[in-house]
């Protein structure tokens, strides 16, 4: 994203707070910002599940052996009111399952046009541990008028049926439609 829009300012939200140490490493100097939180549809606190590899931490999920810890929780509303920011170009999700909590607190800057684009990490097979099943992703962004753009790095199921499993789905606000 840095080296596509050299323009953008990126706010990037990280949670666990190994992972996001690391997050402020590796973009240490750049024009990204580094927020220890989580994002959902409730300001406050909440405990997430840490596993031994950090693609699978979850607000939702927790698994034996799982260690916990207590996180900041913000909304997309809150953070951008905060910040003072007019529009978000970009909002880009992947919560493990907790994906339709960040979109419920987002609904102001919905309701007023301000996102433009979104893209999520959608289930297809089924509605699994990991991943909110894409139609009830796609209905919730099509009551605040987005329509669906395309599909991107798509992973196939392995099970012996030609299917897939998840993929990031882009949507994209009706504002953003050209008249001619």
């Amino acid at each position: 994203m840095l080296e596509t829009f050299p323009k953008a300012e990126i706010h990037c939200f990280e949670p666990v707070s190994p992972t996001f140490a690391m997050l402020q490493r590796n973009l240490s100097g750049t024009r990204c910002r580094c927020i220890h939180s989580a994002v959902g549809n409730g300001v406050g606190e909440a405990r997430i599940s840490v596993g031994r590899n950090s693609l699978t931490n979850s607000l939702v999920n927790t698994r034996d052996g799982d260690a916990f810890e207590t996180v900041p929780v913000t909304t997309v509303d809150a953070y951008r009111e905060e910040r003072s920011l007019s529009n978000v170009d970009l909002l880009k999700i992947d919560a493990e399952r907790f994906d339709l909590n960040v979109l419920e607190g987002a609904a102001s800057s919905f309701s007023e046009g301000r996102i433009k684009f979104v893209t999520v990490e959608a289930g297809f097979c089924f509605e699994g541990t990991a991943h909110v099943a894409f139609q009830r992703l796609r209905e919730h962004l099509e009551t605040h008028g987005f329509s669906l753009f395309g599909f991107y790095y798509q992973t196939p199921s392995w099970s012996g049926e030609h299917s897939l499993l998840f993929a990031d789905v882009l949507f994209a606000h009706a504002s953003n439609n050209r008249k001619r």
